[in-house]
């Protein structure tokens, strides 16, 4: 172990820094006065450079600027002459303290330089070994995930085969089969938006799309499941509301994914509420839930791909953690924003997304998503939880009239987005 590891043990307070500073400059003074050997003589303020090195070294550039300061006065009352005084009576000896101190300054510099260089080391290296963890967690999910419908699928296929199934099991070895398919192609395509989202090369249709009807599709896609798990699925949707400029399937994607997650996460006897409300220039779709609520130690890591809540110390649901970031970035490519909030675990999660009822401005969104696609902008966040699938998006009605828009695409960003290692 290093000299520094051993000392960072100490207290890492500002105060305790600055402390060291002066005992290390007291120190260092004690040290020349007591030395009488006229080898020294010509370098007494060796020592109390040494002091400025140890405390820059040790504390920083606060601590090291102190001990320099420290060190100066000390090294004129004491050393240069006139002795017991500050003033300066010949060139020389001005020389030789303003090159001390010259000197002592550059040593500081260089030490605040090298422990910023160290904690940017350290700091790559923890979020190197953070993302290999992420990895090899990923691999690992993904495996599972992708080889628990595909059991299902061969071991009816292998029942099918032998022919012992009634016609009834058989018509249920179909439907499971089905299921399980349908399963691995929602994962895969989770996957592939990923991809696309990193490479630059998810695109949107954008059409007049008339959002309540898109809210409204999305409601029967995921109503069964609500149903079958005693969750009240409750809609209020503004009347008032015409279209939107935007992709309509993607936006399906969007709501889809956030009231799959809020009835996920939402025991029986639950309730799931969504909200389309018309502002002054956005539309405000907010879903919210009585569900299990999130931790605030989940917050910064809210739209993170692969990321997923775990309270309980092992996994305890399924999903690869890429919903929330697909619909994170989705909304921005509309030129909206999502928020989500909770007042605390136990407490439910309400998740509100805003979007822009003029066209967007393409290139903007364009130029701040170059910028950062996964910088999660602390007002974006009060807190979040992980959602896993997409919709499969069908028909959804747009406006009456709306003729083909341009297609905004979204550039590759080059290889300085896919680093997932």
């Amino acid at each position: 172990m290093t000299l520094h590891h051993h000392l960072s043990r100490f207290p890492n307070l500002r105060w305790w820094r600055y402390a060291v500073a002066a005992l290390s400059s007291a120190v260092a003074l004690l040290l020349t006065l007591l030395i009488d050997d006229p080898l020294v003589e010509p370098n007494t303020l060796l020592l109390l450079l040494l002091a400025v090195m140890f405390s820059s070294w040790y504390g920083g550039l606060g601590p090291g600027l102190l001990a320099l300061l420290l060190t100066t006065l000390a090294g004129k009352w004491f050393m240069v002459p006139p002795i017991h005084s500050l003033a300066v009576s010949n060139w020389p000896d001005a020389a030789r303290l303003f090159e001390f101190m010259a000197v002592s300054l550059l040593v500081t510099c260089l030490n605040t330089a090298r422990r910023k260089a160290q904690a940017r080391a350290e700091a790559a290296t923890a979020s190197a070994e953070a993302a290999t963890r992420a990895r090899d967690d990923f691999i690992a999910v993904a495996s599972h995930e992708l080889r628990t419908p595909l059991n299902s699928i061969l071991g009816w296929i292998s029942l099918l085969r032998r022919g012992q199934l009634s016609p009834e099991r058989a018509a249920h070895a179909v439907t499971a089969i089905e299921s399980g398919a349908r399963a691995q192609s929602r994962l895969i395509e989770d996957l592939l938006d990923a991809s696309r989202i990193i490479n630059g090369n998810l695109s949107l249709n954008v059409h007049p799309v008339n959002l309540a009807s898109v809210v409204k599709a999305a409601i029967e896609v995921v109503r069964p499941a609500a149903e079958n798990k005693a969750v009240q699925l409750h809609s209020f949707i503004d009347p008032s509301f015409v279209t939107i400029p935007g992709d309509a399937e993607r936006l399906q994607q969007v709501v889809w994914n956030l009231l799959a997650n809020a009835i996920k996460f939402t025991p029986a006897n639950g309730r799931v509420e969504i909200t389309l409300k018309r502002e002054v220039e956005t539309a405000r779709l907010s879903v919210s839930d009585t569900g299990r609520g999130i931790t605030p130690e989940f917050l910064p890591h809210v739209f993170e791909r692969f990321s997923q809540e775990n309270n309980s110390g092992r996994r305890s649901r399924s999903g690869l953690g890429l919903g929330l970031s697909i619909v994170h970035h989705l909304v921005k490519l509309h030129g909206g924003t999502i928020q989500a909030a909770s007042p605390g675990p136990g407490l439910g999660a309400t998740f509100t997304v805003r979007l822009p009822l003029a066209p967007a401005n393409n290139k903007a969104v364009i130029s701040r998503i170059q910028a950062d696609p996964y910088d999660d902008d602390a007002s974006d966040v009060a807190g979040t939880r992980d959602d896993q699938r997409h919709v499969q998006a069908g028909a959804v009605a747009r406006g009456e009239g709306a003729a083909p828009g341009d297609r905004l695409h979204l550039p590759d960003r080059g290889a300085a987005h896919l680093r997932e290692t």
